[in-house]
């Protein structure tokens, strides 16, 4: 599939693929953009209650984008929780959308 049909501001942007022999075996890393302050969970945890309520639910309505634009391009996501959201150095939350899949590979399992 292009990558140009899952390109969102609310999608995490999927740079490439490395490949790299460690400990005698070939690994796969997916290269992504950097989020710099990780996932939401592990940021809810470190902040608590000093993360004021107009960010989280600007975080929310980002999360929210990034499923609606995935839905819209025929992918469901299947494992949507915190950790697979993840906020850049603007604040911005982005859907991690190495594990979303089709629609139709998902009718066929």
């Amino acid at each position: 599939m292009d990558d140009s049909v899952v390109k969102h501001k609310n999608v995490v942007e999927f740079l490439g693929v490395s490949i790299q022999e460690q400990d005698g075996k070939m690994m796969c890393f997916l290269v992504t953009e950097l989020m710099h302050q990780g996932n939401l969970r592990e940021l809810l945890d470190k902040k608590g209650s000093n993360l004021p309520w107009k960010v989280r639910l600007k975080l929310l309505r980002d999360a929210a984008k990034g499923m609606v634009f995935l839905h819209s391009r025929k992918f469901i996501h299947r494992d949507l929780k915190p950790q697979n959201l993840l906020v850049n150095n603007r604040w911005q939350c982005k859907v991690r959308r190495s594990i979303a899949r089709a629609f139709e590979d998902a009718v066929r399992i």
